[in-house]
């Protein structure tokens, strides 16, 4: 009961987390269809003008492709990420929003990070509790 309780919640937050930085970055929306690598997403690349800075600062870009690259597991969905962002048409954030955003993105992985351990934990419990129990019906 709590793992299905924790995927409604999950699924409720993602939700929440898709809408509120979708105002700032809504391609990204269309891109990540993952929503717990849309949140990880989210939390690293912050604010989209990060990704797009020409100039001097064009290293920075070239810092968070290779870090985007890891949390998407793909390198042209991760150069796709960062092409949107220098064409994005969401609103800018105020910095306290961001960090709100963000807060909560970080939550909603841990949470999720949680509920994978949890998931395990009881499987492992069962294998070794019930094993003929769980063959049959599962956790």
């Amino acid at each position: 009961a709590l793992l299905d309780q924790m995927d409604k919640d999950l699924n409720t937050f993602a939700m929440w987390v898709r809408e509120w930085y979708s105002w700032h970055f809504p391609e990204l929306r269309d891109i990540v269809k993952d929503n717990i690598m849309f949140a990880r997403s989210a939390a690293y690349v912050q604010d989209k003008s990060s990704l797009c800075h020409s100039g001097e600062e064009n290293g920075e870009k070239e810092d968070k492709l290779p870090g985007l690259v890891e949390i998407l597991g793909d390198e042209d969905m991760a150069k796709a990420v960062v092409s949107a962002a220098k064409t994005s048409m969401g609103m800018d954030c105020s910095p306290i929003d961001m960090v709100n955003i963000i807060n909560f993105t970080q939550r909603m992985v841990k949470l999720a990070e949680f509920k994978k351990n949890l998931s395990v934990y009881l499987t492992d419990k069962m294998a070794v509790v019930a094993p003929n129990l769980s063959a049959l019906i599962g956790d």
